[in-house]
């Protein structure tokens, strides 16, 4: 440590391999008999290998040991750009899920600049996550690590235009679409989600065309991927946003729906609600059909009926117009969904 080597300098500037021998070690002050390689790490040269000893008797293990060094100091350099990398995703998507600001917006170009990304609007949010689990829980990230490299094969991210990266078990997606068309991409996308041998919920925002967007898209997007059942979810489609707007509704009214829930527990003990709920669900999303309803639960219609009319009488609402009824119970049922 601390001395100087002539030949070591030489094989740095140089880039070629040196053979130092008792006959030529007094041309490199510092330097002993042995064999030396430039030691390289993407294509650029970063210290130097040497191995003490006869040159021609030590020249294929400084070979081979030159091998492993490379080897090692490139996964360390691609460690720490890894790691440097997924700070920065981490500070950007922190960004993006705060309320918009110029100050903000400066931030988050930064950000992209050095994750050396070419971002182009419009942007279109994705979040992945395995249905049914803990979202603030650090396990299955396996599964939407294979995801990830599914995606990739498939070139439904493109590494130089696309950002993503993992938030509390969420595989976020800022997907630049480009030329390409939505409905298009989506379908892909769909059908690469069918032929994994595990499923994937999938939360797609509408198309965002500047960073102010961009914030609110992100923060919905999350929310809906958070707090929404279906397991594939576009706000591009109609009925998404119509349930978008009927969950988010019953979350930020939910004290006021509260009050009706609790007459709902005071009047049906343990199944007995969720069987009611099933029906009256059941009996809306079949357009007040009794008989498809019905069929669709294997009940008697008569059953059905009196189901409906219990859950009405229930919270109040029997003699309100069908509207009201159907409205306020649609709201009911997000909201209990909403608290398991």
């Amino acid at each position: 440590m601390g001395s100087f080597h002539a030949g070591a300098l030489y094989v740095i500037k140089s880039g070629q391999e040196l053979a130092i021998t008792q006959e030529n070690v007094s041309c490199y002050p510092g330097a002993k008999e042995g064999y030396n390689m430039p030691l390289t790490c993407n294509d650029e040269v970063i210290g130097v290998i040497g191995i003490y000893g006869v040159p021609s008797a030590v020249q294929d293990l400084a070979k081979l040991l030159k091998v492993y060094a490379a080897k090692y100091f490139e996964m360390e350099i691609n460690m720490q750009q890894a790691f440097q990398n997924t700070t920065l995703k981490h500070s950007l998507f922190q960004l993006l899920s705060e309320n918009y600001s110029v100050e903000q917006e400066q931030k988050i170009c930064f950000l992209i600049e050095d994750l050396k990304v070419k971002i182009h609007f419009p942007i279109v949010i994705l979040c992945f996550s395995k249905p049914n689990q803990s979202l603030t829980r650090n396990s299955d990230v396996w599964i939407l690590e294979l995801l990830e490299e599914h995606l990739l094969k498939h070139n439904m991210i493109l590494a130089k235009q696309d950002i993503w990266g993992f938030e509390e078990n969420i595989f976020i997606l800022l997907k630049n679409i480009g030329t390409e068309n939505l409905s298009d991409y989506t379908e892909r996308l769909s059908h690469l989600l069918s032929e994994l041998n595990f499923p994937v919920k999938t939360s797609i925002s509408t198309p965002v065309e500047n960073w102010k967007d961009l914030t609110i898209s992100y923060t919905e997007t999350l929310w809906m991927q958070k707090y929404m059942k279906n397991i594939f979810q576009d706000l591009s489609n109609d009925c998404t946003r119509l349930d978008y707007i009927l969950a988010e509704s019953a979350m930020h009214y939910g004290k006021f729906l509260d009050i009706f829930i609790k007459q709902l527990h005071k009047n049906f003990k343990g199944d007995e609600l969720t069987l009611f709920l099933e029906s009256i669900e059941s009996y809306y999303r079949n357009q007040k059909s009794v008989t498809k309803a019905a069929e669709e639960l294997y009940i008697h219609k008569n059953t059905l009926q009196y189901r409906v009319k219990k859950v009405l009488e229930a919270i109040g609402i029997e003699h309100k117009p069908p509207f009201y009824q159907e409205y306020l119970m649609k709201l009911l049922i997000q909201r209990i969904q909403l608290n398991h």
